[in-house]
C-alpha cells in the first residue's frame, strides 16, 4: 500500500486534446484513481501545442503533459507509472511488482504497437502476452 501521498495537494493539469488516444488512457486512470484533475484542452488544429508556453512544459509539443504540483511530466507512459507510483493505494493492482515484469510488458508493448497498432491486450489483467517471452536473468 502506497501511503507516500494519496491525494494530490491540488488538482492535476492535464494538457491535451479529446481526440487523443493517449491522453485519453489518462484521463481514464485518473477517473480509476479517483484524483482530481483539470483538462486544458489544447486547439492542436490552431497548433496551441507549438506556442512557446507549452514548448516550455513539452519541447517536442506532444500531448498529453501533467502538472502535479512542482512536476511536470510529458509522455502518457511516464505518466501512468508516476501517478501508479504516486497515488495508487496498490501499484501491483495496476502494474507487475517486479521490474522484470514490467519490462517485459513494456517491452512487448511497444513491439506489438510497431507491428499491430491494434491489438489490445486481455481485459481485466495487466498481464502482458510477450512473444517471444522474456525470461529474468539468473
Amino acid at each position: 500500500m502506497n501511503t507516500a501521498a494519496t491525494r494530490p495537494a491540488q488538482p492535476i493539469k492535464l494538457y491535451g486534446n479529446a481526440i487523443s488516444g493517449h491522453v485519453h488512457r489518462v484521463r481514464l486512470f485518473l477517473s480509476m484513481l479517483d484524483l482530481p484533475f483539470e483538462l486544458i484542452e489544447l486547439d492542436l488544429r490552431q497548433r496551441a501545442n507549438r506556442t512557446p508556453e507549452f514548448l516550455a512544459r513539452n519541447p517536442f509539443g506532444q500531448v498529453p503533459v501533467i502538472e502535479d504540483g512542482e512536476v511536470t511530466l510529458p509522455d502518457s507512459n511516464a505518466i501512468l507509472v508516476y501517478l501508479n507510483e504516486r497515488y495508487a493505494a496498490d501499484p501491483a493492482r495496476w502494474m507487475p511488482p517486479t521490474r522484470w515484469a514490467r519490462r517485459a510488458c513494456s517491452a512487448g508493448s511497444r513491439w506489438r504497437r510497431a507491428r499491430w497498432p491494434t491489438v489490445r491486450r486481455p481485459r481485466g489483467s495487466w498481464r502482458c502476452s510477450v512473444w517471444p517471452p522474456i525470461r529474468p536473468r539468473r
